[in-house]
């Protein structure tokens, strides 16, 4: 029998909350110049330490919101919604920040397949 590999590493979370805002504001500036609305998505797990980052992700963009009028914010623990390949779960989350994204002028993706395939990429899906 194989054994199964799992590397997790040591969750560290800064314990000044000011340097991570600090850090996220930059961030935010740099980007809302660019972008204005701005969505951002978290994937990560609702348990253990996956937990821990997640409430300070959420809690951080709350604060943030304040400044940023015009940034959002969606929680989908994925592993939870996609157990077991069920990716169909994912419409959960389409569901969830279609009506938002609507009319937005930016979107970045990854694309699985590259130019070379471009008879891959179906524009009736996107």
């Amino acid at each position: 029998m194989k054994p199964t590999l799992a590397w997790a590493p040591s969750v560290y979370i800064e314990p000044e909350f000011s340097k991570s805002h600090q850090a996220a504001t930059h961030h935010l500036d740099e980007t809302h110049s660019e972008y204005k609305k701005q969505y951002f998505i978290n994937l990560i797990d609702k348990k253990s330490s996956q937990l821990r980052i997640g409430s300070k992700m959420t809690e951080m963009l709350n604060i943030l919101k304040k400044a940023y009028s015009d940034l959002h914010y969606t929680w989908f623990d994925f592993h939870k919604e996609c157990k077991n390949m069920k990716y169909e779960n994912l419409k959960i989350l389409i569901s969830t920040v279609q009506k938002e994204l609507q009319g937005w002028g930016h979107l970045i993706c990854e694309i699985n397949c590259g130019l070379d395939k471009r008879e891959l990429i179906n524009p009736d899906q996107i």
